[in-house]
Protein backbone atom coordinates (compact mmCIF):
# COMPACT_ATOMS: atom_id res chain seq x y z
CA UNK A 1 0.00 0.00 0.00
CA UNK A 2 1.61 3.36 -0.94
CA UNK A 3 1.30 6.70 0.87
CA UNK A 4 -1.51 7.71 -1.37
CA UNK A 5 -3.55 4.71 -1.17
CA UNK A 6 -3.40 4.72 2.53
CA UNK A 7 -4.04 8.79 2.65
CA UNK A 8 -7.31 8.12 0.62
CA UNK A 9 -8.59 5.25 2.97
CA UNK A 10 -7.74 7.56 5.92
CA UNK A 11 -10.16 9.97 4.00
CA UNK A 12 -12.75 7.32 3.67
CA UNK A 13 -12.64 6.09 7.58
CA UNK A 14 -13.04 9.30 8.63
CA UNK A 15 -15.43 10.48 6.26
CA UNK A 16 -17.85 7.35 7.02
CA UNK A 17 -16.79 8.72 10.45
CA UNK A 18 -18.49 11.65 10.15
CA UNK A 19 -21.57 10.15 8.14
CA UNK A 20 -21.97 8.11 11.48
CA UNK A 21 -21.41 11.12 13.57
CA UNK A 22 -24.42 13.23 11.47
CA UNK A 23 -26.77 9.82 11.80
CA UNK A 24 -25.79 10.06 15.78
CA UNK A 25 -26.59 13.80 15.54
CA UNK A 26 -29.68 13.38 13.12
CA UNK A 27 -31.21 10.01 15.64
CA UNK A 28 -30.64 12.20 19.04
CA UNK A 29 -32.39 15.34 17.64
CA UNK A 30 -35.08 12.59 16.49
CA UNK A 31 -34.90 10.82 19.69
CA UNK A 32 -35.71 14.15 21.14
CA UNK A 33 -38.52 15.06 18.92
CA UNK A 34 -40.16 12.40 20.03
CA UNK A 35 -40.07 12.84 23.74
CA UNK A 36 -41.15 16.58 23.14
CA UNK A 37 -43.97 14.97 21.45
CA UNK A 38 -44.83 12.73 24.27
CA UNK A 39 -44.11 15.12 26.91
CA UNK A 40 -46.56 17.79 25.09
CA UNK A 41 -49.30 14.69 24.86
CA UNK A 42 -49.32 14.21 28.53
CA UNK A 43 -49.28 17.73 29.54
CA UNK A 44 -52.58 18.09 26.87
CA UNK A 45 -54.15 14.59 28.21
CA UNK A 46 -53.39 16.15 32.03
CA UNK A 47 -55.23 19.70 30.65
CA UNK A 48 -58.02 17.59 29.30
CA UNK A 49 -58.38 15.48 32.70
CA UNK A 50 -58.49 18.69 34.42
CA UNK A 51 -60.94 20.39 32.41
CA UNK A 52 -63.03 17.32 32.56
CA UNK A 53 -62.71 16.89 36.53
CA UNK A 54 -63.56 20.65 36.82
CA UNK A 55 -66.89 20.02 34.44
CA UNK A 56 -67.72 17.35 36.20
CA UNK A 57 -67.17 18.99 39.73
CA UNK A 58 -69.82 21.95 38.47
CA UNK A 59 -72.00 19.10 37.36
CA UNK A 60 -72.44 17.65 39.89
CA UNK A 61 -72.84 21.03 42.24
CA UNK A 62 -75.11 21.81 39.64
CA UNK A 63 -77.14 18.77 40.63
CA UNK A 64 -76.50 19.08 44.27
CA UNK A 65 -78.44 22.75 44.30
CA UNK A 66 -81.14 20.91 41.96
CA UNK A 67 -81.93 18.46 44.74
CA UNK A 68 -81.64 21.15 47.33
CA UNK A 69 -84.20 23.44 45.52
CA UNK A 70 -86.49 20.17 45.92
CA UNK A 71 -86.01 18.92 48.74
CA UNK A 72 -86.82 22.82 49.90
CA UNK A 73 -89.84 22.82 47.92
CA UNK A 74 -91.30 19.65 48.78
CA UNK A 75 -90.60 20.52 52.38
CA UNK A 76 -92.48 24.00 51.71
CA UNK A 77 -95.13 22.04 50.61
CA UNK A 78 -95.27 19.61 53.07
CA UNK A 79 -95.76 22.48 55.54
CA UNK A 80 -98.13 24.29 53.82
CA UNK A 81 -100.15 20.64 53.79
CA UNK A 82 -99.14 20.10 57.34
CA UNK A 83 -100.92 24.04 58.26
CA UNK A 84 -103.71 23.72 57.17
CA UNK A 85 -104.61 20.35 58.57
CA UNK A 86 -103.57 21.87 61.89
CA UNK A 87 -106.04 24.99 60.80
CA UNK A 88 -108.16 22.35 60.10
CA UNK A 89 -107.80 20.70 63.41
CA UNK A 90 -108.15 23.99 65.17
CA UNK A 91 -111.67 24.51 63.41
CA UNK A 92 -113.00 20.81 64.08
CA UNK A 93 -111.60 21.53 68.02
CA UNK A 94 -113.53 24.61 68.21
CA UNK A 95 -116.38 23.40 66.65
CA UNK A 96 -116.36 20.38 68.90
CA UNK A 97 -116.22 22.96 72.36
CA UNK A 98 -119.13 24.71 70.63
CA UNK A 99 -120.87 20.99 70.14
CA UNK A 100 -120.19 20.28 73.52
CA UNK A 101 -121.44 23.05 74.86
CA UNK A 102 -124.65 23.07 73.20
CA UNK A 103 -124.88 19.79 74.58
CA UNK A 104 -124.31 20.78 78.19
CA UNK A 105 -126.68 23.39 77.90
CA UNK A 106 -129.49 20.56 75.83
CA UNK A 107 -128.66 17.83 78.54
CA UNK A 108 -129.26 20.55 81.33
CA UNK A 109 -132.20 21.53 79.84
CA UNK A 110 -133.40 18.17 79.33
CA UNK A 111 -132.71 17.34 83.57
CA UNK A 112 -135.01 19.74 84.13
CA UNK A 113 -137.68 18.64 81.69
CA UNK A 114 -136.97 15.36 83.37
CA UNK A 115 -137.40 16.77 86.85
CA UNK A 116 -140.71 18.52 86.61
CA UNK A 117 -142.03 16.05 84.32
CA UNK A 118 -141.44 13.20 86.80
CA UNK A 119 -143.86 12.02 89.26
CA UNK A 120 -142.24 13.78 92.73
CA UNK A 121 -142.08 10.90 95.56
CA UNK A 122 -144.58 12.87 97.86
CA UNK A 123 -147.83 12.96 95.57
Amino acid sequence: MTGIDYDAATLAVREWTLWVAIAQVAISIAQTGIVYYGIRAMIRATDQRGRDAERDRKERAEAAADARREADRRHAESMAALKALIEGQAQTNATLAANTATLVEATAALRVVVERAAPTAGR
